[in-house]
């Protein structure tokens, strides 16, 4: 399996409270272990933003992508992977 984009969605006007809408991974949570590789289209957070949730579910999913054409992503980028350091346990310290 390939995934193109694992973003996230914003919500409406009629949503307060709520900062994101995450994809419902169960559709694919039997099928993960044939997931060759997760595709990025561009950096926007509507294409980017879930893959740190997408990680927890399976740290090793390779993922490919264009390069950031002007820097703009990367404060995105380490945004999520900081999420995705802390909030993700540590598997094999207990």
């Amino acid at each position: 399996l390939l995934i193109v984009d694992v973003g996230v969605l914003f919500p409406e006007e009629n949503q307060p409270g709520i900062d994101l809408i995450l994809p419902d991974f169960s559709y694919i949570r039997n099928r993960l272990a044939d997931v060759e590789a997760v595709i990025l289209t561009h950096g926007h957070e509507d294409h980017i933003g879930a893959v740190p949730y997408l990680l927890r579910e399976r740290g090793d999913i390779k993922i490919v992508g264009c390069p950031c054409r002007n820097g703009q992503q990367l404060p995105i980028l380490a945004v999520m992977a900081l999420k995705y350091l802390l909030f993700t346990p540590l598997k094999g310290l207990y």
